[in-house]
């Protein structure tokens, strides 16, 4: 009988078992080879991305190049002129449309400084312009007209452009767009040609039409007023000489020629206003006003002197007259008159001429200086106040009317306007109103 094998592996003979005397290297080598496997089966992988990214490139490689190519022809045939300058206004890159609108060939405008083609009236804005896009980094804009270089006419163009600046520190560059309004201007400048043509027409037929008027005016305030005189003085004869019904006839033809002369020296007077500016003096205000009082002997008027210098003309009595013989006419029997003077703001001074007379209602109060314009009117009607108004406004103040117990119309009315306070003697033309 055989013994068992032993713990060391050998039989009992001392020799090992077939599974231990099998080489070492062996295993080694077929583990090696596994890892080769392996290994080249991931290369073959890694080589399949490789191929797959390179293919992915070379696709984005061509649209890059495509999208360059398309960019480049908008580049170069845009209907815009587009420039390249550096800091100092070269120009280092153009396209065909700005050579175009330089007349210079694209080579030869390389480092040519931009301002050489701008004309001189034009240079400040372009420098102007340069700083703008340097200091704000958005987009700036300014209109240039350019030099003549072989063109036949001027041209204007618009410069639209931002600052560009490279990366660590490269030089500030300029991107800038050329637009050609040369045939913009040009037609504005037509129009405005035009329109000084059609104004200078106009204005000829204004003169005409003024001479004219003027024409018509002089007949009716001087013929007609001469005329109308000699008139009322044979009404004032005749009326001593005529007795019962026939002695009313006379007194109304009588008044209806103080009326119509009346109206022709209000006329003249309105006429003298819009026949020019005034040259405006210091006038002593209260010296006006005791006067214009002393032509209303029957009229209680109340006024406490003061002593003010207004910017006015002789025709500031004409105020006074009126708003009082306004008062008297339409304020009814046992009417009284008050005349205030006050300070007001900015320079001003404020007078109110108020009367216990039936008063204006609230819904006339705006119409009140324009009844001469309506068609429903007496004859002369609202002449004498529309006179006041332009007077005011001729010295370069306002008029209004109010009540003169605020809330009741009824007890009164009070108009109130400024004048312009003369100080240290001054004169000068109204201001515009």
């Amino acid at each position: 009988m055989h013994e068992a094998n032993s713990p060391d592996g050998k039989d009992s003979s001392g020799r090992r078992t077939p599974e231990q005397t099998a080489p070492a290297g062996e295993d080694k080598a077929e583990r090696s080879g596994m890892d080769t496997l392996a290994l080249c089966q991931e290369l073959d992988m890694h080589r399949a991305n490789l191929e797959l990214q390179n293919a992915e490139l070379r696709q984005t490689q061509e649209h890059l190049r495509a999208s360059e190519e398309e960019y480049r022809d908008l580049y170069e045939f845009a209907p815009v002129g587009y420039l390249t300058l550096d800091g100092e206004g070269r120009i280092r890159q153009v396209n065909l449309t700005g050579s175009a609108l330089l007349h210079v060939e694209r080579a030869s405008l390389i480092q040519m400084r931009f301002q050489t083609f701008v004309a001189p009236a034009s240079l400040p804005a372009f420098r102007e312009f340069l700083a703008r896009m340097g200091e704000s980094g958005e987009k700036e804009r300014c209109e240039l007209e350019l030099v003549d270089l072989g063109r036949k006419r001027p041209l204007w163009l618009i410069a639209e452009g931002r600052s560009q600046r490279g990366a660590g520190g490269a030089e500030c560059r300029y991107r800038v767009a050329l637009t050609d309004i040369t045939e913009k201007r040009q037609l504005e400048q037509s129009l405005r040609e035009r329109d000084a043509t059609e104004l200078a027409r106009v204005h000829r037929d204004l003169e005409s039409a003024h001479r004219e008027a003027n024409l018509y005016l002089d007949i009716l305030t001087h013929d007609i007023g001469n005329t109308e005189n000699v008139s009322n003085l044979y009404a004032e004869l005749l009326i001593d000489s005529v007795e019962g019904e026939s002695a009313g006839y006379v007194a109304n033809l009588k008044r209806s020629i103080a009326k119509s002369i009346e109206i022709l020296e209000t006329v003249s007077k309105i006429r003298r206003i819009h026949a020019g500016p005034p040259l405006l003096r210091p006038t002593d205000l209260d010296a006006v006003i005791r006067a214009e009082i002393d032509h209303f002997p029957d009229l209680p008027i109340s006024y406490e002197g003061v002593s003010r210098q207004a910017l006015a003309d002789d025709l500031l009595s004409e105020v006074f007259t009126n708003l009082i013989g306004n008062a008297v006419k339409h304020g009814g029997p046992g009417v009284e008159v008050e005349i205030r003077v006050d300070s007001a703001e900015d320079g001003f001074v404020r007078v109110t001429v108020a009367d216990t007379g039936r008063g204006v209602p609230d819904d006339q109060k705006e119409d009140i200086f324009h009844r001469y314009e309506k068609k429903q009117r007496g004859v002369g009607e609202g002449l004498g106040l529309y006179l006041v108004q332009i007077l005011i406004e001729r010295y370069g103040g306002r008029i209004r009317v109010e009540d003169r117990v605020p809330g009741s119309p009824e007890e009164g009315a009070a108009f109130v306007f400024t004048l312009r306070e003369a100080r240290g003697g001054e004169t000068r033309e109204p201001a515009e109103t």
